[in-house]
């Protein structure tokens, strides 16, 4: 398939491996490149099941939780996948992972799950 541009995509969650969740009508993206809140142009190239996979080519709106990542190697390192989403929207998004995973996934209340724990310090930890 020859890749298109797909314009105005809402980021509306994250995924695995930095990639982030979009919807454009009933259509769902796999993005490359954005944070949730984001409003994005994206360049796809293929249709995995129900799932577009791209990258973002043009952000038309940043989201309020996008920093500025601290780190001068984080767009090629890709130790740290959410330096460029803030600290405390990291927190609020992992955990929902857990709770959609435990609930949606695995079929279970997620009333057990604790809520999560902010690490002591964010930078030079590893």
């Amino acid at each position: 398939m020859k890749s298109k541009i797909i314009e105005n995509v809402k980021v509306v969650d994250i995924a695995d491996k930095g990639k982030t969740i979009g919807k454009l009508e009933k259509e769902v993206f796999l993005i490359d490149g954005a944070v949730p809140g984001d409003l994005v142009d994206v360049e796809v190239k293929k249709k995995r099941k129900s799932m577009w996979l791209g990258r973002v080519v043009n952000t038309r709106e940043f989201s309020e939780d996008r920093v500025s990542p601290f780190c001068s190697h984080f767009e090629h390192c890709g130790g740290c996948k959410w330096q460029h989403l803030s600290y405390e929207a990291q927190l609020h998004y992992k955990e929902k992972r857990v709770r959609d995973a435990i609930s949606k996934i695995a079929g279970l209340p997620d009333k057990k799950v604790q809520d999560i724990l902010a690490a002591p310090e964010i930078r030079n930890y590893r």
